[in-house]
């Protein structure tokens, strides 16, 4: 049981990792843009008069484009929410670490590992429900990737470090 929690928990670290990095890359690609476009239309008039009206006209599509599709572009409240909800994995990840090592060390007994586990899943459980509404979306891919990586670590850092050999 505290494996697959601590797999989890790993795994949702790497995909918020990876998404928030996304979302803000883009970002910051989009007010790029907009700056590009605002500073050229602005200095653009001296070669020609139709350059600032161009410019305008960019800039107001692309900003009704970004309210008619608010998924391309993420708020950044949004994307804080992410930062906390993967401080919180993180270190979930660690207590799941530090109670593991104490069970294979024998120093809890199972009955305690499972009470605290059940206790560490009752908040788990609600910021697992405001991550699932604050990704957007994942593709395929990075998810067997970011399946693959949790389970490489648990294997790597779990066994090397907990496991009597």
């Amino acid at each position: 049981m505290g494996r697959a929690e601590l797999k989890q928990a790993h795994a949702n670290v790497l995909c918020i990792a990876w998404y928030n990095d996304r979302r803000r890359r883009h970002n910051r690609w989009y007010h790029l843009f907009i700056a590009v476009v605002a500073s050229s239309s602005s200095f653009g008039y001296l070669l020609n008069n139709n350059i600032p009206l161009i410019g305008t006209i960019t800039i107001a599509i692309v900003s009704v484009a970004k309210s008619i599709f608010p998924q391309f572009l993420q708020p950044e409240h949004e994307l804080s929410e992410l930062d906390k909800i993967m401080d919180y994995y993180n270190k979930y990840a660690s207590e799941l670490e530090c109670l593991l090592y104490k069970f294979d060390q024998k120093y809890i007994q199972d009955q305690e590992v499972i009470d605290t586990i059940h206790k560490m899943k009752v908040e788990e459980s609600l910021l697992q429900s405001k991550m699932n509404r604050l990704v957007y979306s994942i593709p395929q891919k990075r998810l067997a990737k970011i399946e693959n990586d949790s389970t490489n670590y648990l294997g790597n850092v779990y066994l090397d470090k907990y496991e009597e050999r």
